[in-house]
């Protein structure tokens, strides 16, 4: 699914102001606006399970629809939801706990991350329960019309990549959420057939990668991905130079991974910088260096003289 926000962000916005009743709370019995904390008082008291179809729009700052997408959504406290979306593209994304599952149908992966580090620097801090609302966003206040209530929230630190959250309620219900980018595109969540504290089947929140359906998929770890990534182009720079020139090549692409990290943190444009995929480049630098020592030594020059033999 092509998105200029991570649907991830989407999905931990929406589940951290489901999963988080506790922090949530505290975090509006603080304001001085009853309305706001009534409001959600009644909707995270005692909230175990939320199970809700979903349309999800795209829009730029002009209002012109970029993209639409639907769904089902479900949520188990604590940690565990999952999104299922069915149009335009089937995805599914699970999350048990511990990992976030991607499965993306049309491309035929399935994706596997640590949730800490996937989320990591997004609003996922509510999610791991490590900080309560309070100290990561601002409720600046409510607007309430008929029956709708709509509660705004901002964040308080600088380098996130959203500058505004706006929850609405319809009655005591759950209605809509929409979040604003810096670039001044929104993204909005329309919830339909909300069911609360439904009874949900544990098996929903695991994700199995040799499941019916996924015959010839494979789960791929970020981490490895990375070092496999950064082994292939040590072995290919390393069989177009000498060996004397191998201590410069690892020394280049450690630099370029390090930049490339640096940036993702910097620019605050949905990816996020992690020092272990750093790591992990550099695992696969020195797995490329050693092959092409060893088993690929010389590997180009052995395929150019094939290709380029000459009859005596």
């Amino acid at each position: 699914m092509t998105q200029t926000l991570p649907v991830r962000w989407l999905l931990v916005l929406a589940f951290s102001v489901c999963i988080n009743a506790g922090a949530f709370a505290q975090a509006v019995q603080s304001q001085p606006t009853k309305a706001t904390a009534t409001k959600l008082d009644e909707f995270l008291q005692g909230l175990q399970t939320l199970q809700a179809d979903f349309r999800q729009t795209l829009r730029d700052g002009q209002g012109r629809l970029i993209e639409e997408s639907q769904g089902v959504l479900a949520i188990h406290r604590p940690d565990r939801f999952r999104w299922d979306y069915v149009k335009p593209h089937e995805q599914t994304i699970v999350a048990d706990g511990k990992k976030l599952w991607l499965h993306d149908v049309d491309l035929e992966q399935v994706t596997v991350r640590p949730m800490e580090h996937s989320l990591s620097g997004t609003p996922a801090v509510l999610l791991s329960g490590s900080e309560d609302l309070r100290s990561s966003f601002k409720v600046t206040g409510t607007e309430s019309k008929g029956g709708t209530t709509t509660v705004n929230l901002v964040p308080k630190r600088d380098d996130t990549d959203f500058k505004r959250v706006r929850i609405k309620f319809v009655g005591k219900q759950l209605a809509s959420m929409e979040l604003s980018d810096k670039l001044g595109q929104s993204t909005t969540l329309d919830f339909t057939n909300v069911q609360r504290n439904a009874s949900l089947d544990d098996a929903r929140f695991v994700f199995t990668p040799g499941a019916p359906g996924l015959d010839g998929l494979f789960a791929v770890n970020d981490k490895v991905e990375h070092a496999t990534g950064y082994a292939a182009l040590t072995i290919w720079f390393a069989g177009m130079y000498s060996r004397s020139r191998y201590a410069w090549i690892a020394a280049a692409l450690f630099a370029m991974g390090v930049m490339v990290e640096f940036l993702q943190g910097w620019m605050s444009l949905g990816r996020n910088s992690d020092p272990f995929d750093v790591l992990a480049n550099t695992t696969g630098i020195a797995i490329g260096i050693v092959l092409s020592l060893t088993i690929l030594s010389g590997w180009a020059q052995r395929i150019e003289s094939v290709l380029f033999k000459r009859d005596p």
